[in-house]
Formats: structure tokens, C-alpha cells, sequence
């Protein structure tokens, strides 16, 4: 078998005690050659705090084509989202039989929730920074209120 590089990855499978065997091979590609154009989130905090989170239920008496989650929903209003984070929001066409022989194409407007976890991270890590910020300078006020009450 001739060398592979070390960023194949070879699977076999093997099927009970017949010889059937399946090789397939993978390629490993770095983040860094995968992704263009990185930079730091900025002003996340300031970014969070502008989204109204709410409750909601889905109105699936309405529209029982599209099989909407039932019950209590934790989410966001897609157009006062949009406003923050308009890169996340997306429109999902969700194809429906309206009668027989014929389908419908339904546009709905979803969040990628998920892409919503390293602005998490850095809003954290700039409450962090400030925590830090607001102990030192109380330990540097409670130090210099010490010095100065002594004769």
C-alpha cells in the first residue's frame, strides 16, 4: 500500500466474517487554511445588550404544514435581531403540499443561534477585563485611603 500524507486518515470496514472491505479516505484541513479574513469579535457586550430575549409559543394551529415545535420557546424576534446581528438571521423556505398535486414554498426567517457563542465568550471575557479593572483600582483606593490616615 503506498504511503498516505499524515493529513489522510484511512477507515476500513469490515463485515462479519465475509472479506468485504471499505476504504475511504478523509483530509484533515486546518482552521487556518480553512478560514479567511479572522478577527476578533469587538464590543460584544454592547451588542448582547441591544437583543430582547422573550418567550413565545408558535402559532401551529396556523401553520400545521411547517411542524413547529410546540410549547414554550426561548428565543428572539428575527427583524429586531436582524438589526443587531444581521449576518446570523437567514430566510429558511419550507417546501408544503397545498392541495393535491400542488406545493407551496413558505418563507420563514431563522437565527443561527449557535453562531452566537463566541459572541457570548467575548461579552465574558469583556465583563472579565472589567471586574479586573474595577478590583484594582479599589485595592489602589483602599491602599492610598491607608497611607493617608497614617501620621
Amino acid at each position: 500500500m503506498k504511503k498516505i500524507k499524515n493529513w489522510f486518515r484511512i477507515m476500513t470496514l469490515i463485515v462479519s466474517s465475509s472479506t468485504l472491505a471499505i476504504t475511504a479516505y478523509s483530509q484533515n484541513i486546518p482552521d487556518n487554511d480553512l478560514k479567511t479574513n479572522v478577527s476578533e469579535v469587538n464590543n460584544a457586550l454592547e451588542k448582547l445588550k441591544k437583543l430582547e430575549p422573550i418567550t413565545f409559543e408558535y402559532n401551529t394551529d396556523k401553520y400545521k404544514q411547517l411542524n413547529l415545535e410546540k410549547g414554550m420557546q426561548y428565543g428572539f424576534m428575527a427583524d429586531k435581531f436582524r438589526s443587531v446581528f444581521p449576518e446570523i438571521v437567514y430566510n429558511r423556505h419550507i417546501p408544503y403540499m397545498y392541495a393535491k398535486n400542488q406545493n407551496r414554498d413558505m418563507v420563514i426567517q431563522k437565527m443561527d443561534t449557535e453562531s452566537l457563542i463566541p459572541v457570548l465568550v467575548a461579552s465574558i471575557k469583556e465583563l472579565e477585563a472589567e471586574v479586573a479593572k474595577l478590583k484594582t483600582e479599589l485595592n489602589n483606593s483602599n491602599n492610598s485611603s491607608k497611607t493617608s490616615k497614617q501620621p
